[in-house]
């Protein structure tokens, strides 16, 4: 795949998946996300590996997946030398993730239930005059 396709495609990506409308699940490999489509599929990885200094890193993958499972193409965002490719590479796999797994939903639960309630409420059992402070 050319540079031009793999910007083009990661832009798409990362468009429909900001405006939700890339239905993410989880993948079989481990930090891996797939979306699929009539024809093709397409997932986003984050592989960890070691630098010849010993330091741990990762990084973005997106591959291109046809009907049958074959990986047609594999794009990692870093070698593609543009930062901006990168973040957007990185960017994808977030909410990539927090789609599948539900992260938005969880969070605004989360809130709702540590969100402070009024005191003495209806239905409670509460009475103001009972409370100890």
């Amino acid at each position: 795949m050319t540079d031009d396709k793999a910007f083009a495609l990661l832009q798409a990506l990362d468009q429909r998946t900001a405006d939700g409308t890339i239905p993410w699940s989880e993948a079989s490999e481990a930090d891996s996300f797939i979306a699929s489509f009539p024809k093709y599929s397409v997932a986003v990885r984050k592989v960890e590996y070691e630098t010849d200094r010993g330091d741990e890193r990762d990084r973005i993958e997106i591959d291109v997946i046809n009907a049958v499972g074959r990986v047609l193409d594999t794009i990692d965002v870093e070698s593609l030398g543009s930062y901006d490719m990168t973040q957007t590479g990185r960017r994808i796999y977030a909410r990539a993730r927090d789609f599948a797994l539900g992260v938005e939903e969880a969070v605004t639960e989360l809130l709702q239930e540590l969100s402070p309630s009024p005191v003495g409420k209806a239905g409670d059992g509460l009475d103001e005059e009972e409370i100890p402070f």
